[in-house]
């Protein structure tokens, strides 16, 4: 289990690295935007409204979750149940994978290189949803454990990492947030955020925030982790349906500073 004293060296470490971060990237944060309606892959810039660029189109298809790759050329992508990685430079697709389980929400402790993903629970049934992690080669799935927390039968949308608190956060398309365990896989709810698209969520290494994007409003907003309150951030109303975030890896020579953020992870899964 994870205890509070490695929670707390990992937000100073996250802190610390804030603090002298270089201009170039505290504050800021790059981020990958996955439009299922016209199906391609975007990078936009944290503060810079309407800025997002294109980096290439995508087979058409049911494209779901984002999360980041294990390294900055990469991004994890879902389409329908099927796992791709895509370029961070052009949005070719590098791997393609159909997991032995079926899923659709994805995140990465990149710190680890773990891969996270979680499935839907059927109300009126024993089928609950369950946190898993995924090996991205073979497919394999290892189930953590149900997530319950008045999570089972709810539509899941989005999921991402936070190295800040070691916990994942979950979206709902009903605008409900919810915080895993991911030693144990139960889900707490957080509140309320008040979205009605809010389809992916991630962790901005720039900045030490959670984002989220709301494909009801075209823009991403920052969320607190402690009551699902947001702030508007930044518009990307130039992609009409973003069903996936993932913000961009920072440069080798910061990662190893920002795996100090995962301190604790490492042992927690030992």
């Amino acid at each position: 289990m994870q205890t509070s004293s490695f929670r707390a060296a990992r937000a100073i470490a996250v802190a610390a690295f804030l603090s002298t971060a270089p201009a170039t990237l505290a504050g800021l944060g790059d981020f990958f935007l996955l439009n299922n309606s016209s199906a391609g892959l975007y990078r936009g810039q944290v503060g810079v409204d309407n800025g997002e660029g294109l980096l290439g189109p995508l087979p058409i298809g049911s494209w779901y979750d984002l999360a980041p790759g294990f390294d900055p050329s990469a991004v994890f992508a879902m389409r329908g149940h099927t796992l791709v990685s895509l370029s961070t430079t052009d949005a070719a697709q590098i791997t393609s994978i159909s997991p032995d389980r079926e899923f659709i929400n994805i995140a990465t402790d990149t710190a680890t290189s773990t891969l996270y993903a979680v499935t839907s629970g059927v109300p009126g049934t024993s089928q609950f949803g369950e946190l898993l992690t995924v090996d991205p080669v073979t497919g394999q799935t290892t189930t953590i454990g149900q997530l319950g927390g008045g999570t089972d039968g709810l539509p899941l949308v989005g999921l991402g990492f936070d190295p800040f608190s070691g916990n994942l956060f979950l979206t709902t398309e009903t605008g409900a947030l919810f915080s895993i365990n991911a030693n144990s896989g139960a889900a707490t709810f957080v509140g309320a955020t008040g979205l009605s698209h809010p389809y992916d969520i991630d962790y901005n290494p720039a900045d030490g925030n959670m984002y989220i994007t709301d494909a009801g409003t075209g823009q991403l907003f920052t969320v607190d982790r402690t009551d699902a309150s947001v702030i508007p951030s930044t518009l990307h109303s130039g992609v009409s349906l973003t069903t996936g975030l993932a913000f961009a890896i920072p440069a080798p020579g910061t990662t190893a500073i920002l795996a100090l953020a995962g301190l604790g992870a490492a042992r927690r899964r030992r």
